[in-house]
């Protein structure tokens, strides 16, 4: 599945795209899934939950089974 999100700015906060793009259901929790290592971003493991995100394109994989490409507007 794709979805689209209106960036705010040239940067966002991982959390947060986590979130608006129902990957999560909190920023908490995913805070909580990066730092436990299971979060995927195009192939590479993530594990900075202050990290941000240029606009762009990204195949995002939370746990084993949920898989969200991430396009911003």
């Amino acid at each position: 599945p794709v979805v689209e999100l209106e960036w705010e700015g040239d940067e966002m906060w991982i959390p947060k795209i986590m979130k608006l793009s129902g990957l999560t259901t909190s920023t908490g929790e995913a805070i909580r899934l990066i730092k436990q290592g299971g979060v995927m971003i195009n192939g590479k493991r993530y594990n900075d939950p202050d990290g941000k995100l240029v606009r762009g394109s990204y195949l995002f994989k939370v746990g084993k089974r949920r898989f969200l490409r991430i396009r911003a507007k």
